[in-house]
């Protein structure tokens, strides 16, 4: 498992979400910060006075996910979240040895995401088999989400 952290503009929160939940990502956490890189802050201007701000807004995102989907996150965010300019971000990768779902003590890759959404399981949170598209038989004159009957 990887977890990917990520620093950007707050004004690219939105953009980066949606990148996100386009390559199947369900989860994510989400931290206000404030820091500087290069640009080293910047000065304002406020009531005719000048005022240097050196920590700049910014978010950071953390996600874990299992190994082979941390490249396709790392190019959502960073088509996302890239101006082109000094303090667009940054993006740290770490190894996650294990991850533990509270609720009912499952492990590693299966506490991350749902039973449905991992490896196409048929099986609800309890277990159950559940229907899938597959199995739900159709009205011969189904139309639109409505029959004609």
């Amino acid at each position: 498992m990887t977890k990917v952290e990520a620093i950007i503009q707050v004004s690219k929160l939105d953009a980066v979400k949606d990148a996100l939940h386009e390559v199947g990502v369900e989860g994510m956490t989400v931290f206000e910060a404030r820091g500087h890189g290069r640009q080293k802050g910047h000065t304002e201007f406020y009531r005719g006075r000048e005022y240097t701000v050196d920590l700049i807004p910014k978010v950071k995102l953390e996600i874990v996910v299992a190994d082979e989907m941390a490249e396709k996150i790392v190019q959502a965010i960073t088509s996302a979240a890239r101006t082109g300019k000094i303090g667009d971000g940054k993006i740290f990768l770490s190894r996650i040895d294990e991850a533990i779902r509270i609720r009912n003590d499952e492990r590693g890759d299966g506490a991350l995401y749902a039973p449905a959404i991992r490896h196409g399981a048929d099986r609800d949170l309890d277990g159950n088999r559940v229907a899938t598209k597959i199995d739900i038989p159709l009205p011969a004159d189904f139309i639109g989400g409505q029959s004609e009957r």
